[in-house]
């Protein structure tokens, strides 16, 4: 694979067929294996089995890319709160998180890294989760009420408002109804919603709407940390990568498949500590 420094491929994974997954890069091209193919063409596209074994692909063929560029090593806390009518333990937890998150990173949006000729790789280590045992809330009212099975199970997602240019998030329930900051909006009424300048403040929004409905019971708080190498030929500040990353990053829980939680009744939120940046030491 030949390509220039300052034109780089940014693959990225896409759904093939219905439970098949396969590689893309900014130009509608699939990766072959070997090659790229033409634009829209995906007749001996690679598929695989899980976004994971994509991602581990496309990973590898932005690192070849930027062969032979200095790293560094930087560091950043994850934080996730947990709460329900139930105890939580570190074993069921990580084991919850590694099958229920995902990192997204939005290179054909952003690029490859902060300044040119650079390329960041994330990497979330559950296996140190640690628990936060001074940062333990107490109910505070009667959880008899909370959690109630007959009631629907609020479901929310962030939508994209914005323009490539301007990037803007909305936060709207199951029922396509928007959040104005006060209430929600008649279904597929978007004028009214509220627009997030970036992911991680509209992600916080949705967290304490989620929240709401489990206020009477206990909550723990986790941390875990976030590795990040940089590639580059030039020095990138921590306030540099915190910007990009903001912009570049999405931290998702795929609750259907694995539940809000650890267990049943349980809940679960995760964000970054974008703000805590540090060298790994």
């Amino acid at each position: 694979m030949s390509t220039s420094p300052e034109t780089p491929v940014l693959p990225s994974v896409t759904h093939f067929g219905s439970n098949r997954f396969a590689i893309v890069d900014q130009h509608q091209r699939y990766w072959t294996g070997t090659c790229w193919s033409q634009p829209n063409v995906d007749t001996n596209a690679v598929t695989f089995s899980t976004a994971n074994d994509a991602l581990i692909v496309s990973h590898s063929l932005l690192l070849q890319q930027h062969e032979g560029l200095a790293v560094t090593q930087f560091v950043c806390p994850v934080y996730i709160d947990m709460t329900g009518p139930v105890a939580f333990e570190q074993l069921p937890l990580r084991h919850w998180l590694f099958n229920a998150t995902k990192l997204i990173i939005d290179y054909p949006q952003v690029g490859c890294g902060p300044v040119a000729r650079s390329y960041v790789e994330c990497c979330l280590e559950y296996k140190e989760s640690v628990e936060i045992h001074d940062a333990y809330t107490q109910a505070t009212s009667d959880p008899v009420s909370a959690g109630n099975s007959n009631t629907q199970p609020c479901i929310l997602s962030l939508v994209n408002s914005g323009t490539p240019e301007f990037r803007r998030w909305s936060v709207a329930d199951q029922y396509l109804r928007y959040w104005t900051g006060s209430t929600f909006t008649e279904p597929k009424d978007h004028a009214a919603a509220l627009k997030f300048a970036d992911w991680p403040t509209a992600q916080a929004a949705a967290h304490k709407l989620l929240m709401s409905d489990f206020v009477p019971f206990p909550m723990r708080h986790f941390v875990a940390p976030l590795y990040i190498a940089i590639h580059a030929d030039t020095a990138i500040s921590t306030r540099d990568l915190e910007m990009w990353l903001i912009r570049a990053t999405k931290l998702l829980i795929d609750s259907p498949p694995e539940g809000n939680g650890t267990i049943g009744g349980a809940f679960g939120t995760c964000r970054i500590g974008f703000d805590e940046i540090k060298t790994a030491g």
